[in-house]
C-alpha cells in the first residue's frame, strides 16, 4: 500500500476500531496462527509476514469505513462532500460497466440526480465486495487507499487553508455549519496529526490572517488578524484537538501554544487591526472575536486567571483601536485586573497598569473607557487615583495622556471631567448595588495622601472639586472621622476579624497601619471595599492574622450579599 498519508491513514482506522471489529471477522484464523508460529524461526520472514498480515487487514477495514461514510455523507462539510462525489465519480466511470451491470440489480436508479447515483452504485459494490471477480477486487482496494488518501489531504486544506483573498478555498461561515466541522473532525481525526499542527507552524492561525476582499482596508499594511469567514469555527477546532489529546494539557488544544514569532491564538485574539483599517471592519473584529471569547469561556478553554496572568487587558489597550466590547467583557469578568500590572512585561518595573498603556497607546475612547471602568468597580479608593499612580520615572497616567504628541491637555482633561461628572453625579441603575454617588472625592482624597505611590497632585486635584471639605464645611469632617473610627477598627479586629485572645496594642498597631496605609477608615468602609487579595499583600500583618482576617471577611460579604440578594427579591 503506497500512499503519502499512510501513517495517518492508520491512525485514522485506530480512531475507528471499534466499527470495525463489529463488522470484521477473521475466517482464516488457524491459518494466521500457523503462520505466526513458523515465522518466529524465520527472521526477516517474520517482519515481512507480519507487515502483510496489517496491510491485508487495513482493505477489509478500509471498505467499511469508506461504507460508514456513504452513509454520513450530508454530515461533513460542503468542499469534502464535494470532493467525495469527485473521486466516487472517476472511479465508477473507471470500472465501467463491472459496476453498472452488478448495480442495476439492487439500486434504484435517479436520473435526475446522477451524483447520489454513483454513490449508491459505489455504496452497493462495496457491500457486495466478494462477488466480484478478483481483479476488480483489487481496483476496488486501491481505490480505498487512494479515496482517504485524497480526502485528508483535501480535509486539512480546507480546514487549514492558509491562502489570501480570492485564492481562499477554506472553511466559510456562510455555507458551513459548526456541526458539519466536528462530524469531519472526528471523521477524520488524523488532520489534527499532521505536522503543519502538531509543529505549530502554522496550527489555527489560519483563523486569523488577514482579509484581501478589501484592498483600502490593507492598502498601507495592515498586520494578519483575522480570517472573518472562519474564525468562528476556532472553539470547535480546539475542543475537539483538547479531546484527541492532539497537544498537552497546558495548551489547550493550541489555544495557548506559541509560534514562531511567538504569538499565541489567545494573543490574536487581542488583536484589532490598525489606525488605516476601516471603522466597520475593526468593529466586526470586535464582534466576532468576542463571541468567540465566549464560547472558550463555556468550554473552559478561556479560564478567569489567563486576564491577569497573560495581560489581556494590557493587549487590548495596546492596540490603535480601543476593541470596546472584549474589553468590557474581560473587565466584567474579572475587574481587579484594572489595578494589576503585567507580569510578562518589562514595564512592570515601573508599575504600569491597563490605564499607562491606554494612555501610551490606545485612543482617547479607549483610555475614557479604561477609566470609567476604574472608577465603577474602584469608586471611593483606587479608581481616580489610578490617573496619579507613580513610576519609577515619577510620570503617571494623567502626565502621559496630557502629552502634546498623545491628547493634549485639553482632550485629556475633558475626558476626565466627563468620566468624573457622571460618576460622581448619578447611582447605578442596579439600586441594590449602591443608593449613594459612586465616586466619593473624601475618601479618594484619604487614600491618595496616605499612599506614597499617589503623586500629591491627585489631592490637588481632587480639593478643587470639593474644596469646602478643608474649611469644615463639608458633612464629613476627615481628622475627625479617622480618630474616632481608629478604635472601631481595633476592636472589630480584636473581637470579630482575629479574636482569640489578639493582644490589644497589636490590634491597635493594625487598625492604626489599615487607615494611615491602606485608607480603611471606618469598619463599614471595610466590610464594603476590602477584597480578599489586598489582604495578602499586607506585609506588616503576621501571615496567621491575614488568614484568620481574610476568612472573617468572606463570612462577612457572603452575608452582605445574601441581604442585598433577599431585599431584591421582595
Amino acid at each position: 500500500m503506497s500512499s503519502p498519508h499512510r501513517q495517518y491513514i492508520h491512525v485514522m482506522l485506530e480512531q475507528h476500531s471499534f466499527i470495525m471489529d463489529a463488522n470484521i471477522v477473521d475466517n482464516h484464523e488457524e491459518d494466521d496462527e500457523n503462520e505466526q508460529r513458523d515465522s518466529k524461526s524465520q527472521g526477516i520472514a517474520a517482519v515481512v509476514a507480519a507487515e502483510t498480515k496489517r496491510i491485508d487487514s487495513f482493505y477489509p477495514k478500509g471498505r467499511l469505513l469508506l461504507i460508514t461514510f456513504i452513509k454520513q455523507y450530508n454530515n461533513f462539510l460542503l468542499l469534502t462532500r464535494l470532493k467525495c462525489d469527485e473521486l466516487i465519480e472517476d472511479f465508477v466511470e473507471e470500472m465501467g460497466d463491472d459496476i453498472r451491470r452488478m448495480s442495476r440489480y439492487f439500486v434504484e436508479i435517479e436520473p435526475v440526480d446522477v451524483i447520489k447515483t454513483r454513490r449508491l452504485q459505489l455504496l452497493a459494490f462495496l457491500e457486495r465486495y466478494d462477488d466480484f471477480l478478483k481483479l476488480t477486487r483489487g481496483k476496488c482496494d486501491e481505490f480505498v487507499v487512494t479515496f482517504f488518501d485524497e480526502m485528508i489531504s483535501n480535509t486539512s486544506e480546507t480546514i487549514f487553508d492558509d491562502a489570501i483573498g480570492h485564492d481562499y478555498r477554506g472553511l466559510d461561515i456562510d455555507y458551513d455549519t459548526d456541526e458539519e466541522l466536528e462530524a469531519t473532525l472526528r471523521f477524520f481525526p488524523c488532520v489534527m496529526y499532521l505536522p503543519r499542527f502538531t509543529r505549530n507552524k502554522m496550527p489555527l492561525l489560519i483563523f486569523l490572517k488577514k482579509e484581501e476582499d478589501d484592498e483600502e482596508d490593507n492598502e498601507k499594511g495592515d498586520v494578519l488578524v483575522c480570517n472573518r469567514k472562519a474564525v468562528s469555527f476556532l472553539p470547535i477546532v480546539l475542543r475537539v484537538a483538547v479531546e484527541l489529546g492532539v497537544k498537552e494539557p497546558h495548551e489547550r488544544g493550541g489555544l495557548l501554544s506559541h509560534t514562531y514569532n511567538d504569538i499565541s491564538i489567545m494573543d490574536r485574539l487581542m488583536m484589532s487591526g490598525t489606525e488605516y483599517s476601516k471603522t466597520e471592519y475593526l468593529e466586526s473584529i470586535d464582534e466576532q472575536f468576542l463571541q468567540v471569547l465566549k464560547q472558550l469561556r463555556v468550554l473552559n478553554l478561556l479560564r478567569k486567571e489567563d486576564i491577569k496572568k497573560y495581560g489581556l487587558l494590557r493587549q487590548l489597550c495596546c492596540q490603535p483601536y480601543f476593541a470596546q466590547k472584549r474589553f468590557l467583557f474581560l473587565v466584567e469578568w474579572d475587574p481587579n485586573a484594572l489595578t494589576q500590572t503585567d507580569q510578562r512585561d518589562w514595564r512592570n518595573k515601573q508599575g504600569w497598569l491597563p490605564l499607562h498603556f491606554a494612555a501610551l497607546q490606545s485612543t482617547i475612547i479607549g483610555f475614557r473607557s479604561v477609566l470609567d471602568m476604574a472608577i465603577r468597580y474602584f469608586p471611593c479608593k483606587k479608581g481616580i487615583s489610578l490617573l496619579f499612580l507613580k513610576d519609577y520615572k515619577n510620570d503617571w497616567p494623567l502626565t502621559i495622556a496630557c502629552d502634546e504628541h498623545r491628547f493634549g491637555r485639553v482632550q485629556s482633561m475633558e475626558a476626565i471631567e466627563a468620566s468624573m461628572t457622571i460618576y460622581s453625579s448619578t447611582t447605578l441603575e442596579d439600586k441594590s448595588e449602591t443608593t449613594s454617588p459612586i465616586l466619593n472625592i473624601v475618601e479618594a482624597i484619604i487614600y491618595a495622601a496616605i499612599n506614597v505611590n499617589i503623586h500629591l497632585d491627585c489631592v490637588y486635584f481632587l480639593l478643587r472639586r470639593q474644596p469646602d471639605i478643608i474649611s469644615g464645611s463639608s458633612s464629613y469632617n476627615i481628622r475627625n472621622n479617622i480618630v474616632s473610627n481608629d478604635d472601631d477598627i481595633a476592636n472589630l479586629l480584636e473581637r470579630d476579624a482575629i479574636g482569640y485572645g489578639a493582644e490589644k496594642a497589636e490590634m491597635e498597631r493594625y487598625a492604626e497601619n489599615l487607615i494611615k496605609i491602606e485608607g480603611y477608615h471606618s469598619v463599614e468602609f471595610i466590610k464594603k471595599h476590602c477584597e480578599d487579595w489586598e489582604v495578602g499583600e499586607w506585609s506588616w500583618m503576621k501571615p496567621m492574622h491575614r488568614k484568620a482576617f481574610k476568612k472573617w471577611l468572606s463570612r462577612t460579604k457572603a452575608i452582605r450579599n445574601k441581604a442585598i440578594r433577599n431585599t431584591n427579591y421582595s
